[in-house]
């Protein structure tokens, strides 16, 4: 019954003007068709709706018409504008069903699932090695590259990574932002499972020896077990 009230809106008899085509045929049928009747002047593009086309005017005219209460930012389009309200309210309307972990935009999350899937769609073209993001095969491909897109604005030092530089610009600014729950000392890297590079928190884990009278080499052994068991997992 549906489909067939669907296929009446195509074949039912229109009393319209045929010279007008805005009348001589609906949005959705043109949609069908692939007729795109209004064009911008400005770039040629093309669109189905006369509404499409002034929303994208826009981008030519710069008229925001859409703008953050919170921080003053401007949108041409209401739909990137209630994404970046997001921002400030928090929303993260797009949940992961394995693992809970929830994004503000879709996008982010479609890339999330590939780590749960073991889908890898971005495969390195020097050694094979294959990423579930973008991102990360753009990172990895420094290693082969030597790019250093990073330097420190104080000493010229690049680096692969951002973090890196952000961790590194502490040693330049003082900061020491993690303390010792023993004793409060503070130090400008943090010890956790997931570091990354071990070399970096020498002097943390010194200290931590100064607790727990261990060898240091064991516990870098640790980080070093530990990580791999991340990895096969």
């Amino acid at each position: 019954m549906i489909v067939n009230i669907h296929v009446r809106s195509h074949t039912a008899d229109r009393s319209t003007d045929p010279s007008n085509p805005e009348e001589a045929s609906s949005p959705h049928e043109r949609d069908h068709r692939g007729e795109n009747l209004f064009s911008c002047s400005e770039c040629g593009k093309s669109f189905t709706l006369k509404g499409n086309l002034v929303q994208h005017m826009r981008i030519h005219t710069g008229e925001c018409s859409y703008q953050c209460s919170e921080c003053g930012k401007s949108f041409v389009h209401k739909p990137n504008f209630k994404k970046h309200q997001r921002i400030h309210t928090g929303e993260r309307p797009y949940r992961c069903s394995e693992c809970g972990k929830s994004f503000t935009l879709k996008g982010n999350l479609v890339q999330h699932l590939r780590m749960h899937t073991g889908e890898c769609s971005y495969p390195c073209s020097e050694c094979g090695k294959s990423f579930a993001l973008k991102g990360n095969l753009v990172e990895h491909e420094r290693i082969h590259t030597g790019e250093r897109p990073y330097s420190c604005s104080e000493c010229g030092k690049s680096f692969r990574l951002k973090g890196n530089l952000v961790v590194h610009q502490k040693t330049h600014t003082g900061e020491h932002p993690y303390s010792c729950s023993e004793c409060g000392k503070a130090f400008i890297y943090k010890i956790s499972y997931s570091a990354g590079n071990l070399s970096l928190l020498k002097d943390t884990l010194l200290h931590i020896r100064e607790h727990t009278r261990h060898c240091v080499l064991s516990v870098i052994r640790l980080f070093e077990i530990f990580s791999r068991k991340k990895k096969s997992n």
